[in-house]
C-alpha cells in the first residue's frame, strides 16, 4: 500500500521511505530552508526538498504490523498528500512539470478504472 506514495516521490527524494516519522537534519541544511511548509504533513520529505538536502544516510528500521489501534489513512489523507506532492513538485520542478505530473496521474487512473 505504501509503494505507490514512494514511488510517487521519488523524483523529489532518492530516501528509501520519506513517509517515516523518524529522521534528522543538520543545522545547516535546515537553515538552507525556504518557504517550509507549516502544515506538517510529511514533514521529513518537505525539509528534504525545500532545504536543498544533497547527501543522506539512512538507517533501516523494520516495522511489524500493527497490532493496536487504526491507521489515520484515508481517502482525506490520499488526497493531502497528492496536494503536498503537487506542491512540492512545483516547488523543485516548476509550475509546468507539476501540471505534467498531474495530468499524467489522472490519465493513468482514468486508464485504470476503466479497464
Amino acid at each position: 500500500l505504501m509503494l505507490l506514495p514512494r514511488l510517487l516521490a521519488r523524483p523529489l527524494s532518492p530516501l528509501s521511505d520519506p513517509m517515516s516519522g523518524f529522521f534528522g537534519i543538520t543545522r545547516q541544511a535546515f537553515k538552507r530552508g525556504r518557504s517550509i511548509n507549516q502544515r506538517g504533513f510529511k514533514i521529513a520529505l518537505e525539509l528534504f526538498v525545500k532545504c536543498g538536502v544533497r547527501t543522506h544516510k539512512e538507517v533501516h528500521i523494520h516495522f511489524s504490523a500493527r497490532t493496536a489501534g487504526e491507521s489515520k489513512l484515508d481517502s482525506k489523507v490520499m488526497v493531502n498528500y497528492l496536494l503536498h506532492l503537487f506542491d512540492l513538485y512545483t516547488f523543485a520542478y516548476g509550475v509546468f512539470i507539476a501540471v505534467l505530473l498531474l495530468v499524467i496521474l489522472f490519465a493513468l487512473y482514468s486508464f485504470f478504472t476503466t479497464a
